[in-house]
């Protein structure tokens, strides 16, 4: 009888990971080699298409012939293509790929994020193109339900597309012929492509003239050989701030081999405070210049991070420039604007902005506006230089009955504003 050996169960743990670690190798490999393939596919497929498009054009242009000689008509004639023989676009740059500040920046884990995939017939090429495809691998770091296709343009030629997230087709008139644009994305595999196709109406198919094209040979000076699709998409909710998300596109010219963008890469920047609102003065108030405060609402931050600064600023409202602005004040929600840095009647706008312990700013407020009174609140009524009896006896003919007197810009002459007039009566 045979003794019996204990095994360590360490050791089966250890050569259950080891087959688990091969198996997923396996796996990887796999959707490697189905991937290579897949990209061979297209390339393969795209020259065939190509060339049977120009050989059933050719065919359609020999029937016609034969038809209005009144011929019988004959067998097609037997082409034989030489792939080497055909004029290959080779394009450069730009053809590349940037993102929001460009190629690099940092961006918000809750807005969306826009690209804009650029595309050029270099000026040395020997053709047009017929047809551009382009193929976006996008991140899984994003959510690709939420694609939407915001514009695609080539020469002199802009199409607008609004809330298109998915399949789209359009078939617009170029010169005497058409282009098709064709855009998708897989749901699955995160992959978007757009075709752009000449069409020749009279056969439905690439026209064959191989020097046709809507694409030509680049003019740095009308870009008519230059174009560019946008899309917007947004990153999966919950990404921790300094995620990197990167990503490039492949342009494909005819049959030619891919170009590969760029790659672009963008960070999750760390959440900033709560964009703050205008509180005080209220919308349109009539305000006299000493009397005057700013105030915004209540500090908060997403995560609960400390108030480090605040910015306030106040523009003329008819020019736009800045009249008066804090600078960079401690943790404070309101500010008192000092004298001699705003003019009698005159409308302003104004703002502020808030900023955490980590230095990250809030976005500014909206405008708010308001208007300075007519006239100073000095005392000085009748306007004669002098603080006297007879202002007095003026402030108390207009008592409550206009706004002559109304130092403290309320709309209204009270007791306030004798208590103002007998502050400045010496």
């Amino acid at each position: 009888m045979r003794p019996h050996i204990a095994v360590n169960p360490l050791l089966k743990i250890k050569d259950i990971y080891k087959q688990i670690g091969n198996t997923v190798q396996s796996i990887r490999d796999t959707f490697s080699t189905i991937d290579a393939v897949e990209r061979a596919a297209i390339l393969s497929y795209g020259a065939y298409n190509i060339r049977m498009k120009r050989m059933y054009a050719n065919y359609q242009t020999y029937r016609r012939h034969c038809v209005d000689d009144g011929e019988e008509f004959p067998d097609p004639p037997v082409t034989n293509v030489v792939q080497n023989q055909v004029p290959v676009v080779i394009p450069h740059d730009p053809n590349e790929k940037d993102g929001p500040g460009g190629m690099e920046g940092e961006i918000s884990d809750s807005d969306p994020i826009t690209y804009t995939i650029f595309f050029e017939n270099t000026p040395t090429a020997t053709a047009s193109a017929q047809q551009v495809t382009i193929i976006d691998d996008l991140s899984d770091l994003f959510d690709w339900d939420t694609f939407t296709l915001h514009e695609v343009a080539f020469s002199d030629r802009t199409i607008s597309i609004f809330n298109v997230h998915s399949d789209y087709y359009q078939r617009v008139v170029f010169n005497n012929y058409a282009i098709d644009i064709e855009s998708r994305i897989n749901s699955y595999t995160g992959r978007a492509r757009w075709i752009l196709t000449m069409i020749d109406p009279k056969t439905e198919t690439l026209p064959l003239d191989g020097g046709v094209g809507f694409l030509p040979p680049n003019n740095p000076e009308t870009g008519d050989g230059e174009g560019h699709v946008t899309f917007s998409i947004d990153p999966i909710p919950g990404l921790e701030s300094g995620t990197e998300i990167r990503n490039k596109a492949e342009i494909i010219f005819d049959a030619n081999q891919p170009i590969i963008t760029n790659e672009t890469m963008h960070t999750i920047s760390a959440p900033s405070p709560d964009q703050p609102i205008t509180m005080a003065p209220l919308m349109g108030a009539v305000l006299s210049p000493p009397q005057l405060n700013l105030k915004g609402s209540p500090y908060l931050h997403p995560q609960n991070l400390n108030q480090k600064a605040a910015q306030f600023e106040i523009r003329d409202y008819a020019f736009g420039s800045i009249t008066w602005e804090s600078g960079t004040l401690q943790s404070v929600t309101e500010v008192f604007v000092p004298e001699g840095n705003l003019s009698l009647d005159r409308q302003y706008l104004w703002r502020v902005r808030y900023q955490d312990e980590n230095n990250n700013w809030s976005a500014w407020s909206d405008y708010g506006w308001f208007q300075t009174s007519a006239h100073s609140p000095t005392g000085d009524i009748d306007g004669n230089g002098i603080i006297n009896q007879w202002d007095l006896l003026l402030l108390i003919e207009n008592w409550r009955l206009s706004t002559r007197g109304d130092f403290d810009g309320n709309q209204t002459v009270d007791y306030r504003d004798l208590f103002i007039f007998s502050n400045v009566w010496k």
